[in-house]
């Protein structure tokens, strides 16, 4: 027998405080990397205060949201920078002046939703801000914009009120749109705890009992309060942190984002049942945008901007497979030009570009400043192609003298 075997048994057993120290010295060790985690991501991402009250109205669709004049709002986006948000004294985010149009100059008025309000970014980065200085060099023309764009103006609300939008003056109306402003699968189906905002907490009970007692209510309850701990789970500094890395990878975010449970079934090769019924709620208010404008002898132009999730497919050649983004592009053609409307088509120049989604943040579907820098150039570039006889690309257009019109708007429009 060696000298090991016969060592006692009851000498190689751990002491009975180690038994308790080492899984204490365990979780102390886990706590401090999630205490550590957490502040990084505190440092990184402070949010900031959840209540935007510089826009009144909310995010239903059917409401109309509006600017409160003179607001003076700051806003964090998940991983995007906290951000000022100055309206003017009309209630929008733009450095043009409020229903101004300066003698000799081509106004174009800019409408739409996040996108054209430029979120997350400073408003002089906006793409619309960027515009008129990028179609007067290819133009030789004074440009004078006005972005009327606002948070959650969705083709709905839009076509509620474009009598504001036409007391602008519009020579053009350039109307962006993204993925989000066309209709979504229904709200219930996806997040069936916003059928309690608002109520209070007898309602909220009520509501719940209801469930309880209808048709496959008891999954629906279990359902509506797993998204509930996910949502608030989904927004705290640590996941944010963690997606941020995650979704720096093109492939991750589009595992993650491309499910016909979101918008993205808009973008499936195949037309679901869903897009059947949703998609004539978009054709309908598109003429009546379109319709407006017309007996108003406006012509409006129509771009469709990649959000993060377009730009990655086209980047990647559109090669995922049950999905076709053009499908739609072509789609939202046939409604523009079939009511009289001016369809600019800048996709195809996205898939030009092999690292498209670096332009957006990584979790925020909107551009970064680089991305808005991209998509005025695009956008420039289609409105000049000659389709807008006013605004054709000349050979050599030199600068008009009096250019710098824009810059004096800019610096007027900041004191509104």
């Amino acid at each position: 027998m060696s000298p090991s075997d016969a060592r006692d048994p009851a000498e190689t057993r751990l002491p009975r405080l180690d038994l308790l120290l080492l899984p204490m010295l365990s979780l102390l060790t886990i706590a401090v990397l999630i205490g550590g985690a957490k502040t990084v991501a505190r440092k990184l991402y402070p949010h900031s205060n959840d209540d935007f009250s510089c826009v009144a109205g909310d995010d239903k669709r059917e409401a109309l949201p509006h600017g409160n004049p003179g607001a003076d709002c700051w806003l964090e986006n998940r991983d995007s920078p906290v951000m000022e948000y100055r309206l003017n004294a009309c209630g929008h985010r733009t450095l043009g002046i409020c229903g101004v149009k300066t003698p000799g100059t081509y106004r174009i008025v800019v409408v739409g939703s996040s996108f054209g309000a430029g979120e997350s970014v400073p408003v002089e980065k906006d793409f619309a801000e960027l515009l008129p200085g990028d179609i007067a060099e290819r133009t030789g023309r004074r440009i004078d914009l006005y972005n009327q764009s606002m948070f959650a103006e969705y083709p709905a609300v839009l076509s509620k009120h474009l009598n504001e939008v036409l007391a602008q003056k519009p020579d053009l109306i350039l109307w962006n749109l993204t993925l989000y402003d066309l209709p979504g699968p229904p709200t219930n189906d996806i997040h069936p705890s916003r059928a309690t905002m608002g109520l209070s907490p007898v309602q909220k009970g009520l509501h719940y009992l209801k469930m309880v007692f209808a048709p496959d209510s008891a999954f629906a309850t279990l359902q509506d309060r797993i998204h509930q701990m996910l949502e608030k789970r989904s927004r705290g500094r640590l996941m944010v942190l963690l997606q941020h890395f995650l979704y720096l990878s093109d492939s991750r975010y589009l595992a993650a984002s491309l499910s016909p449970s979101t918008h993205s079934y808009l973008l499936m090769a195949t037309p679901s049942a869903l897009e059947q019924t949703t998609f004539p709620q978009f054709q309908s208010q598109v003429a009546s945008v379109l319709g407006q404008a017309r007996d108003a002898h406006v012509p409006v132009a129509v771009v469709l901007l990649p959000d993060r999730v377009l730009a990655d497919l086209l980047s990647s050649g559109d090669k995922e497979p049950g999905w076709d983004v053009y499908r739609l592009d072509g789609r939202i053609r046939e409604v523009v030009t079939a009511n009289g409307g001016i369809y600019l088509d800048v996709l195809p120049r996205f898939s030009e570009i092999p690292d498209a989604g670096s332009y957006y943040f990584p979790i925020d579907r909107h551009p970064n400043e680089r991305g808005h820098r991209l998509i005025a150039e695009f956008v420039a570039d289609a409105l000049t192609d000659g389709r807008i006889p006013a605004l054709a690309k000349a050979s050599s257009a030199p600068l008009a003298a009096d250019s710098g019109v824009r810059t004096t708007m800019h610096k007027e429009g900041t004191q509104q």
